[in-house]
């Protein structure tokens, strides 16, 4: 979040987990709900604040959080009339399943997508090369690639290799960055 309040963007971070006493890993569809649901819980209240232009508030989600973008919220097109949508969407390292080119026409998507990440990265280079969705492989990153302090390194119950880049992680935000500023920003 820090990284993006001081390009010019307000961030609010949202946790499904912990209010809920959820377990973090797993690819749940009741997580993706929910995380979907909270995204559009934290829409609706930003889109509420005075220092806040509602028609440009993107969405970031990593792994689960990238999931649930790419399963719910490009699925949800559009939410009815009177309710606000996302303007922009980026999907760090998340499954990409599911995507389809009409998808590409209701919110535009940023996939950042980790070389090394064998489990994810199929699905999202053909999102990217068959579907034309925006992304990019950050060479030499794996799963999980910008979590520092928390000493991540190992294998998920998933079978992903994780360990911490700084340059895949500086890389992924510029990248990120870009995008963001291309939709969000007048």
């Amino acid at each position: 979040p820090q990284f993006l309040t001081t390009h010019g963007f307000a961030v609010l971070t949202v946790d499904t987990y912990t209010p809920r006493n959820l377990n973090v890993g797993g690819m749940g569809a009741m997580k993706q709900m929910l995380q979907a649901k909270d995204a559009y819980g934290a829409l609706d209240y930003l889109a509420g604040r005075a220092d806040v232009d509602p028609a440009r508030i993107g969405v970031m989600g990593f792994s689960n959080g990238g999931l649930a973008i790419g399963e719910r919220i490009m699925k949800a097109k559009p939410r009815k009339p009177d309710q606000r949508n996302f303007a922009a969407a980026v999907s760090v390292y998340g499954r990409c399943l599911g995507l389809d080119a009409g998808d590409r026409d209701y919110l535009p998507l940023f996939l950042v997508i980790a070389e090394n990440d064998s489990l994810l990265k199929p699905s999202c280079l053909q999102a990217v090369e068959k579907d034309g969705f925006e992304g990019a492989v950050i060479k030499g990153a794996f799963h999980a690639f910008d979590i520092e302090k928390s000493g991540i390194a190992g294998v998920d119950p998933y079978g992903n290799r994780m360990m911490y880049s700084g340059a895949a992680t500086k890389e992924a935000r510029e990248l990120a960055l870009a995008f963001l500023d291309k939709h969000l920003k007048k």
